[in-house]
């Protein structure tokens, strides 16, 4: 993990470490590389954290705003994959 996040630093990535995803068989050292050694060149947060800043919109509900016109999370369409060849249908 150390090598890979400062070779992204040094190639100018904004590196993004979640705490709670990464280890260490130690945990002594786990705790010195996200306290001390990782925030210097990456922004160490939880998954939770994460989770919220990818979504920071609620649904806008109950504040004046039609029941019909609120904000929806987009879906995701699950790719079909058909078969390839002249039997195919």
């Amino acid at each position: 993990m150390l090598s890979t996040l400062r070779g992204a630093a040094d190639l100018d990535y904004r590196v993004i470490v979640l705490s709670d995803c990464v280890t260490d068989t130690d945990s002594e050292v786990n705790r010195v590389l996200l306290d001390k050694v990782f925030p210097p060149q990456a922004d160490v947060i939880d998954s939770a954290d994460f989770i919220q800043r990818l979504n920071p919109c609620p649904p806008l509900r109950g504040i004046g705003v039609s029941s019909t016109r609120h904000y929806r999370q987009p879906r995701f369409r699950p790719f079909r994959v058909s078969p390839v060849g002249r039997d195919a249908r």
